[in-house]
């Protein structure tokens, strides 16, 4: 009867244990990077303005808290030096090599 108890309990525990990794599996699955082996997370800012002129340029700055508050301070000053309602202001994350 004991035989016959283990000989139950192995086939009811038997499909989990075929569920469970192993160790080995756990440490063979390469880690996740969302930017790939050699890429680094970034995060872009764009402004658009009107485009009523044609001329601009393009600056790269750090995201911290200093930049969000110049940029506030440049989006409202064009706001009100071009009587202007909006300007969109778009950030992303991203992914970039070099």
């Amino acid at each position: 009867m004991r035989i016959l108890a283990f000989a139950i309990v192995g086939l009811v525990l038997a499909p989990l244990r075929a569920i469970e990794p192993s160790a080995s599996a756990v440490r063979q699955q390469p880690t996740f990077s969302p930017c790939g082996p050699a890429g680094t997370a970034h995060v872009r800012t764009t402004l658009y303005f009107g485009l009523t002129r044609p001329s601009g340029r393009v600056s790269e700055d750090d995201d911290t808290a200093l930049a969000r508050a110049t940029l506030g301070e440049l989006v409202t000053a064009y706001k009100q030096r071009f009587e202007q309602e909006s300007v969109l202001w778009e950030s992303s994350s991203v992914c970039a090599t070099f």
